[in-house]
């Protein structure tokens, strides 16, 4: 098979590899999950390759929001102690 312009471009210039493996999946049905007659929903599935860099960004980014959760959820259990404690008082 011959490559194409595109392909090669991204070889070449982009850097991207050859992904073929992904593409020869056979592609599962989708459960209708339609409840009302003519009613469709579509689903978009993306996979995304970053590169060093981003993944090491993308782990800081999610590290930071799991810590900011974390405080919040502290913050709220310690608020909700601290009003039941001085309920029963």
């Amino acid at each position: 098979m011959e490559e194409s312009e595109a392909q090669r471009v991204k070889r070449e210039v982009l850097g991207i590899g050859d992904r073929r493996k992904h593409h020869t999946r056979t592609a599962t049905p989708l459960k209708a999950h339609a409840k009302e007659p003519d009613t469709h929903h579509r689903v978009y599935r993306f996979r995304f390759y970053p590169t060093e860099e981003q993944a090491e960004r993308l782990e800081r980014t999610f590290g930071a929001a799991v810590n900011l959760r974390d405080e919040g959820m502290r913050l709220y259990w310690l608020e909700a102690i601290s009003k039941a404690k001085s309920a029963m008082l």
